[in-house]
């Protein structure tokens, strides 16, 4: 009677170690945000964001835009300047736990607005055009470098600023 009890008490035991976590059978559901202000592009805090091919002009992120989000994800805006010098300003997201990004909306640099982009859905980083992909892939290795990104903007910042060392295409 003793031994069938410590068995039965033994294998409860282990049905409960190998239940899910509460967050790991939910549904990940992305937190509505409103767009940030549209930039000003004379702001110091763009940043230039080094990736292996830069013939194709410059990539820029507003540091002072960079936000977690209790979702999980990460918002910034970011500048991919052609060579010819016209800005192509976008509100984008990354998804560290999934490897995703998305792409919020585009900036009209002459009417200073923002035009939200249709059916926008979140995508596996490599989906995208090269020069997008790499510097979305950059960003993923900085500021995903560990399991759960820093929730603090000024933490992503400050990897971004160090992260000139990084080569991810190498």
């Amino acid at each position: 009677m003793i031994l069938l009890t410590f068995s039965g008490s033994l294998y409860a035991l282990n049905i409960q170690k190998y239940q899910p976590k509460d967050d790991e059978d939910k549904e990940w559901v992305e937190n509505q945000q409103a767009l940030p202000p549209f930039p000003a592009m004379d702001n110091p805090s763009w940043q230039e964001i080094v990736t292996e091919k830069n013939d194709d002009g410059k990539a820029f992120l507003l540091t002072d835009s960079i936000r977690y989000i209790d979702d999980g994800s990460i918002r910034y805006i970011l500048n991919i300047q052609s060579k010819n010098g016209i800005d192509n300003i976008s509100a984008e997201g990354l998804l560290c736990k999934e490897k995703t990004h998305r792409i919020y909306a585009f900036g009209d640099t002459k009417g200073k607005r923002w035009i939200e982009t249709k059916n926008s859905k979140w995508q596996a980083i490599g989906s995208s055009s090269r020069r997008q992909n790499e510097i979305t892939y950059t960003l993923r290795t900085v500021f995903c470098s560990t399991a759960e990104p820093p929730k603090d903007p000024q933490e992503l910042a400050k990897r971004l600023k160090n992260s000139w060392h990084l080569h991810p295409f190498e």
